[in-house]
């Protein structure tokens, strides 16, 4: 595993993300300990143990042909289209929001899939 910046996020730490939280994270996606899960019709998932925790961290990849990245991004992160295309989430909201590009979030799908989460 990569080594943790002194300013990386920690449990119970809240705040917006800095440049070395976005370094650190992709040195954690690019990094081993990632476990294949799913690779079917093009779609891509792996797992993650968080170190220390029950946590799981998820990772995913897919191709969308004739969807730009700008615009994949603004749909997964629009929690109000969200219904228009999840079937399987049954309530995503925010907790709170930590400035104007960071927010703490609530997901729940059929599958009992219930995450928290913090939108980068």
């Amino acid at each position: 595993m990569a080594a943790r910046p002194s300013t990386f996020f920690t449990v119970g730490d809240i705040r917006p993300a800095e440049d070395s939280d976005f370094e650190h994270f992709i040195e954690l996606i690019d990094g081993g300990g990632w476990t294949k899960k799913v690779d079917k019709n093009g779609l891509l998932a792996w797992t993650r143990s968080v170190e220390d925790s029950s946590l799981k961290m998820f990772k995913f990849h897919t191709v969308f042909k004739d969807v730009s990245a700008g615009t994949a991004f603004d749909v997964l992160m629009d929690q109000d289209y969200r219904p228009n295309w999840d079937d399987a989430s049954i309530k995503d909201f925010d907790i709170c929001k930590l400035d104007g590009y960071n927010d703490i979030g609530y997901y729940a799908s059929k599958s009992n899939c219930l995450c928290f989460y913090i939108r980068l």
